[in-house]
């Protein structure tokens, strides 16, 4: 999935180059406007910079909120285009404060600037009148100049009028939603009430824009308000409803939902818009200014198609206000006339309820007013072909002079209202009437104004005015129906449809006879929206096909989508309907994109690829490699993509708005048509040097003359003839060519060419090519390639003195290839090939490329060989193979699972195929180096308890980690693991998870099930250790009232998974979790992880603090199916932490218990944690065989402590509380090992040597035993390169807190492992012991349980200087007796009875140190004392705790107040330099 989504990421950024821009609601100022990193919307509306004429402004998905001013300028040719993204829906969103209307409160501080009310007076407390249009332009000033004054205050943060106010012009802004979400106050009288327009058009700069199928509803002003300075616009196909806002003071609604003006000559343009239901009226084409010096500013308008009805709906559901009205306020004699002119209203849909329970006779609303003020008629309007309803006026002619045409129009209601003819401003006799039909509920319908009416019948209003001869008069009830259907400008898709049924019922229409060029396809999915209930069914799928028969739509629906905080408003009665049906021509399931299967690099260039489009528009776009564009033409060019399979990818819009759909087809690319060689192997060991050619063809031979091999030796020139170079001569179908040095020959099985130039051939610096020609261009020339400059074959970590191979993997993406790539070869050691009868890639002289697949007969068949009878083995895997499994397999011999295995293997990479199951048996393996592939239906993977599954490369070809494991939704992987040992329900286990973070692995609840009851795991002792709250600063005090340390002061870092989102969340990778058996179990228990398993590089936060005794530790886990070594875990991480590992063991098999040390009422005893540094590992009760041995090897699903290392310098402030994340822990393939996964809950495990000769070094373990069979342990190491000094890394510090610590005292320090330089018999080392139990009188033996190196034959000997015995402990232990809690100068190991003098560091300036009562005192007979620290060893951590300390002392008594302790390790430093370290007891 992945790789899909960045190839159509890579797709939209080509094919939208400079010219596409986007936002997003996740944008930002700082993006650059591409599809991956948008810009936010203002930020874009901004960018004249970049967003230039002709552009276009992608709106992504989702919710906009602000309001936004839009400063981009297009040109007449060129507009720019705002639109949703294909596919999306982006909604700008005024309401920036959401709240709940509430009760009138006055508020207490108005703004200065309130938009209905004016600009606030403080001092006189009211409000100077500022009207919409004044409001508009302040606010156009201010934009201008900042600093602009008004009445003395600054127009500084003065409203935005609307949710979009464009100050540019030439825009098309298309399918996006302009409203205010959420609540907010509707009525003008409350305090939070606050006016926004959903569209404001005020600056003259505003001209030329198109508003193109928005949907504008629900904003707490007028939908749009188009001022007289804003001149050519267009609104076309758009929903307008739900705008407006209330006035209870004088009980009537405010906001229609255009506000409409003109003071240019360019006309201003409605079209198939659906308008309904504002607080107000539908179209305001109209001036409320009654003064204005401005003549003519209501004019050049033209109403076209739109359907408008229920005006002031919103308001109230029987007091409409006017659908359209055409006219002017003006009243002013003595100025320049304003009045309404030049205007068009064509083939409209007017209505309002025509529902006669009602028993008055006005104030229903009007459809349509013509004119209204004497002083200002209108002139020059046509109003042809509309439909025109009302219950009681549904049309009023007031006041027009000449040129008033009504021609064709539908009238359907109680009266026709009109002036006396000849009165001021109304000569009927010159208006043009004709073919109307009015629909009347009285025969005397046409009502003239006066005291009182005038009522005539038809024939009286012709004859009386000369008017209307030949329209007709029809009573109401003879109205049956009235039909529309409108084709959307802008989409060919969409159509708006208004029907009106006088009988209520639902209307099946034919569509397709209602619409000229109707060309929807049988067959095409539909849906019908009714717009006054839009959003609910305009999100519904196109669940009906349109099969050319009449389509059915539903009149008496009551669903409604209500206006925010109104509870009065109602739906239309049932003899009308609006709704808008909407055909998906989108879907296209026909499409296809079909390339010829292969081509060649020299003749294989493809063009005008739209030839191989079927089924979809030519408009779309090509991407992939090799993909080019000439003109208009697009054409697939083999030599720049190169030899491969290349994925080619068509994208089009089926359709005008529609998603981008994709289509895809494969073309291989060849070179020359004609099959190559590649070089397959490459082998050396000293003199023995080859070189192996493969031809991979299964038809065609390599000719001699055709290809050479050459040689390159210490980066040589490559721009020059290669003096080194030899004649590939023929090779056979799928046969290989060896070439051989001349010098050498332990490899007589091998047929092979001799080349001299092999015979200085090294590997080191030295490129081997296949060319085909052996001139200066022969480099440029070479079709395959090993090495490079600068390159050493023998890196990789391999020791080989020039000894080893590296065989090409079958799994390489292309062969041959011109530039080398490492990662697709692979290692053999000489042995390895020098192994003539291994059926492996490895033998030199036998190279196969093609899949080995494990078949039905439990044979291994080479993919191109025909099965033997009987089936035999025709190959073995090898790293370098592909393996494909058409059979189950498995790895064990004679296991419980398996009755006949097949062994561990290596590959470059496996298949499963369907239902196959690939099993990992306990103490086997199976190593991949690239990728596995387990997407077939019914393929399993099981790693069963002790098995690995080991993965090599983090990365190869461009893919990462998990991303290199594919597992398909109907396959399974499968990791199992047992616990051993446990023999009491308080055995915690310390567990780390195997599995990816893959949505579709389980959660933790799934693999361990929680409860209180038998079987099932106890949350609150199920305990993810949270890294980042450990802190430890505070001395604590445990059950026996002793000073404790070496736990989280807070208690908090062990964290109980014991709520519901824990328990289902996913395991974390590379964390470590700690948990009791399930509830009752005493045996063990086994747990399988089924899912995506880790690979690649683990990540995982690591932390630290400034506390001084608190140490950093991390509990960390293995997160693979396999085991690790823990020593090339801290070579990776070596900034990072210490080469220390902290491994739970339960060495000591006791139950927690109240004599522990610890915070706790129960405790564990601290020698539970095996230590472990990569010299050696100190576990006093197993001998080296616990969790894993001095190797390191950790095993799979195990978790354990690291210390991260403070920061360098170290921290300039401490104790303050400070935990921060150290770094990144990293976890990578390359620890995977194939050693025995065994070592998990205290099995023993010994490295598996593949590559590497395991060495031995001089390695000592000395125990201490009481009477009771407790025992404590220290290692000495004799390394060649180390330092006798304390060094972190190499030494570590005895774990204080312990019952005994016994420990070296060569240095400064006390040391649980010791790392001393090369071992000599002179060496002597002494000894320490702590006893922190209650036992005073105790009998104590030391040995030595294991031994390695030099100490095999090396006599090892305990110098007991209290008694003057040397004891030979090569030969036995060494048993003795003591009351003393600390014996510090009693005991040294020797190798020799004649040992050097050793001088101790103790006593010699006769230094005293005790205790009294709580503090420690210090007395030094002779030498200042400087400094001194105070350490108590009896708390549980791995450095003491620091109690006490005193700094430039120069005195010879020192006293340190240290509180309850009860053992202490105090460390002076003399004025001379001297260090003393002395320990008590209290």
């Amino acid at each position: 999935m992945k790789k899909i989504i960045f190839f159509l990421l890579f797709f939209v950024q080509f094919g939208y180059s400079q010219t596409e821009w986007f936002a997003s609601p996740m944008g930002t100022p700082t993006g650059d406007g591409s599809i991956t990193n948008p810009w936010d919307l203002q930020t874009a509306l901004n960018n004249t910079t970049d967003i230039q004429p002709g552009h276009t402004l992608w709106l992504r998905d989702g919710i906009y909120t602000g309001q936004f001013d839009s400063f981009l300028q297009g040109t007449a040719s060129q507009p720019i285009t705002v639109q949703s993204y294909p596919g999306e829906k982006a909604i700008l969103n005024g309401n920036t404060v959401s709240y709940t209307p509430g009760p009138i409160v006055p508020n207490p501080n108005p703004p200065l600037v309130n938009p209905n009310k004016g600009i606030y007076n403080r001092v006189k407390k009211f409000y100077w009148s500022l009207d919409p249009e004044g409001q508009a332009d302040f606010y156009d000033r201010a934009l201008l100049n900042p600093n602009l004054n008004q009445n003395g205050l600054k127009l500084i943060n003065l409203p935005k009028p609307a949710v979009l106010n464009p100050q540019g012009g030439y825009v098309h802004y298309k399918n996006f939603e302009i409203t205010c979400l959420g609540n907010f106050e509707r009525e003008l009288t409350l305090p939070n009430f606050f006016r926004l327009d959903g569209i404001y058009l005020h600056n003259s700069l505003a001209v030329g824009n198109k508003f193109i199928e928005l949907v504008i509803y629900n904003n707490s002003g007028t939908g749009i308000s188009s001022w007289k300075n804003s001149g050519e616009q267009e609104f076309n196909g758009c929903l307008i409803y739900n705008n407006g806002w209330t006035d209870l003071t004088t009980i009537r609604g405010h906001g229609p939902a255009f506000y409409v003006q003109n003071q240019t000559d360019d006309v201003k343009l409605f079209k198939n818009n659906a308008v309904f239901n504002n607080y107000s009226g539908g179209f305001e084409i109209w001036s409320a200014a009654q003064n204005t010096t401005i003549p003519d500013y209501v004019k050049n308008v033209d109403l076209i198609g739109n359907t408008v009805f229920k005006g002031g709906g919103a308001f109230s559901n029987w007091n409409f206000a006017t659908n359209v009205i055409l006219a002017t306020d003006w009243s002013n004699p003595s100025t320049p006339a304003n009045v309404a002119r030049n205007m068009n209203v064509f083939d409209n849909s007017l209505y309002h309820s025509t529902d006669y329970s009602f028993t008055g006779t006005s104030g229903f609303g009007t459809s349509l007013v013509l004119g209204w003020n004497s002083n200002a008629p209108i002139e020059n309007i046509n109003i042809s072909n509309n439909f025109i309803s009302g219950i009681n006026d549904a049309i009023r002619f007031n006041f027009a002079t000449n040129s008033l045409i009504f021609n064709n129009n539908i009238h359907w209601g109680r009266y026709v209202y009109h002036q006396p003819d000849n009165t001021i401003n109304c000569d009927i006799s010159n208006w043009t009437f004709n073919n109307n039909t009015y629909y009347t509920r009285f025969a005397n319908a046409f009502r003239q104004y006066g005291a009182p009416f005038i009522d005539r019948n038809i024939v009286q209003w012709q004859t009386d005015f000369s008017i209307d001869p030949s329209s007709t008069r029809l009573i109401t009830s003879s109205f049956q129906e009235y039909t529309k259907v409108r084709a959307f400008d802008y989409s060919n898709n969409k159509y708006l449809v208004t029907l009106v049924r006088r009988n209520g019922q639902n209307v099946a229409l034919d569509i397709a006879s209602q619409v000229s060029g109707f060309s929807i396809p049988i067959g095409t999915p539909y849906r019908i929206i009714d717009t006054e209930n839009y959003h609910a069914e305009a999100s519904l799928p196109f669940s009906n096909i349109y099969s050319g028969t009449p389509v059915i739509f539903n009149m008496q629906s009551a669903a409604y989508e209500m206006p925010q905080n109104n509870i009065v408003s109602v739906k239309t009665p049932t003899n009308f309907g609006c709704f808008i049906i909407e055909f998906d021509l989108c879907t296209n399931t026909t499409a296809q994109l079909n390339l010829p299967n292969q081509t060649c690099v020299d003749t294989g260039s493809l063009t005008n690829l739209a030839q191989y489009v079927s089924s979809a528009p030519n408009t779309g776009v090509f991407s992939g490699i090799g993909i080019q564009q000439i003109g208009s033409e697009y054409i697939f060019d083999a030599a720049v993509a190169g030899v491969g399979t290349h994925s080619i990818t068509y994208t089009f819009q089926n359709n005008t708005g529609c998603p981008f759909t994709t289509i895809t087809s494969s073309i291989t690319v060849v070179d020359n048509c004609l099959q190559k060689p590649y070089l397959s192997q490459t082998y050396f060991n000293n003199t023995d040097k080859f070189i192996e050619v493969k031809n991979s063809s299964d038809t065609q031979t390599i000719n001699a003359g055709n290809y050479y091999l050459a040689l390159y030796e210490n980066n040589e020139a490559t721009n020059v003839a290669p003096t080194k170079f030899i004649n590939l001569g023929t090779i056979a179908p799928q046969g290989v060519s060896v070439f051989k040095a001349t010098t050498g020959g332990n490899l007589g099985y091998v047929t092979a060419t001799d080349w001299s130039a092999l015979d200085s051939y090294d590997g080191v610096d030295d490129i081997v090519i296949l060319t085909t020609t052996i001139d200066a261009n022969a480099y440029a020339n070479r079709l395959d390639e090993f090495g490079a400059s600068s390159f050493n074959a023998f890196d990789d970590n391999i020791t080989l003195q020039q000894q080893a191979s590296f065989v090409r993997m079958s799994c390489a993406p292309a062969m041959p290839t011109p530039i080398y790539n490492q990662e697709h070869w692979v290692y053999f050691k000489d042995t390895e090939v020098a192994n003539s009868i291994s059926l492996t890639n490895a033998e030199l002289g036998r190279h196969f490329d093609k899949p080995l697949i494990w078949e039905v007969t439990n044979t291994w068949n080479e993919f191109d060989i025909p099965n033997s009878s009987p089936a035999i083995n025709e190959s073995y895997p090898d790293r370098s193979r592909f393996v494909s499994f058409t059979n189950d397999y498995c790895t064990g011999i004679n296991t419980t699972s398996c009755l006949t295995g097949y062994g561990s293997f290596e590959a470059c990479g496996i298949l499963l195929t369907t239902g196959i199951i690939l099993t990992i048996n306990p103490s086997t393996y199976i190593k991949v180096f690239t990728s596995i592939d387990a997407t077939a239906a019914g393929s399993n993977l099981i790693v069963e308890n002790q098995g690995s599954l080991i993965m090599v490369y983090d990365c190869y070809n461009g893919n990462c980690g998990i991303d290199l494991i594919d597992l398909g939704t109907m396959a399974t992987m499968q990791a199992d693991k047992q616990t051993v040992g446990i023999n009491g329900p308080y055995d915690y286990v310390y567990w780390s998870s195997p599995l990816s973070t893959a949505i579709t692995n389980p959660t933790i609840n799934q693999v361990f099930t929680f409860g209180s009851t038998t079987g099932l795991f106890n949350p609150n002792r199920f305990y993810l250790f949270e890294n980042s709250l450990f802190y430890d600063e505070a001395a604590t005090y445990g059950n026996n009232g002793s000073g404790t340390d070496g736990y989280d002061d807070d208690f908090n870092d062990y964290n109980p998974l014991n709520t519901l989102a824990e328990q289902t969340a996913q395991f974390i990778p590379g964390r470590g979790y700690a948990t009791w058996p399930p509830i009752n179990d005493t045996d063990g228990y086994a747990i399988s992880f089924s899912g995506e398993m880790n690979n690649g590089e683990v990540t995982v936060a690591v932390y630290r603090n400034n506390s001084v005794n608190g140490g950093n530790p991390n509990l960390v886990g293995n997160p693979y199916p396999s085991a690790i070594d823990l020593d090339i875990l801290f070579a990776e991480n070596s900034t990072l932490i210490e080469p220390l590992a902290f491994v739970w063991g339960r060495a000591i098999i006791d139950d927690p218990n109240n004599t522990n040390t610890g915070p706790n009422q129960l405790n564990y005893q601290e020698d539970n944690y095996q230590i472990y540094n990569p010299t050696m590992i100190i576990d006093p009760v197993f001998n080296g065989n616990i969790p894993f041995n001095s190797e390191g090897i950790l095993a799979s699903c195990q978790s354990f402590f690291v210390r991260t290392k403070d920061p360098v310098g170290g921290y300039t402030v401490t104790n303050t509380g400070l935990i921060e994340q150290a770094g990144d822990l990293v976890f990578k393939n390359k620890m995977r090992t194939t050693a025995a996964n065994t070592t998990f809950a205290r099995l023993n495990n010994a490295k598996n040597t593949v590559l590497l000769t395991e060495t031995h070094n001089d390695k000592l373990w000395v125990n201490l035993t009481d009477n009771e069979g407790y025992t404590a342990q220290l290692g000495l190491a004799f390394l060649q390169n180390a330092t006798t000094d304390y060094l972190i890394g190499e030494d570590v510090k005895t774990v204080n807190g312990r019952k005994y610590n016994f420990y070296t005292k060569s240095t400064n320090e006390d040391l649980i492992i010791d790392v001393q330089d090369a071992f000599n018999e002179n060496k002597v080392i002494p000894l320490g012991i702590t006893n922190t139990s209650e036992n005073a009188q105790m009998m104590f033996t030391i040995s030595i349980p294991k031994k390695e190196g030099v100490f095999n034959t090396q006599n090892v000997y305990l110098h007991d200087a209290l008694l003057n015995i040397y004891h030979n402990l090569t030969n036995g232990a060494y048993t003795f007796t003591t009351n003393s809690a600390i014996i510090d100068n009693r005991f040294n190991l020797v190798f020799t009875t004649n040992p050097i003098t050793f001088t101790k560091q103790v006593d010699t300036n006769e230094v005293i140190v005790f205790i009294d009562q709580n503090t420690v005192k210090i007395i030094s007979s002779k030498k200042n004392i400087t400094s001194v620290e105070v350490f108590d060893i009896y708390t549980a951590n791995t450095s003491g705790m620091l109690i006490g300390k005193s700094g430039k002392v120069n005195e010879k008594e020192v006293t340190i107040p240290v509180g309850e302790v009860l053992f202490i390790n105090v460390k002076i430093r003399l004025e001379d330099g001297t260090l003393i370290t002395k320990k008590i007891r209290k």
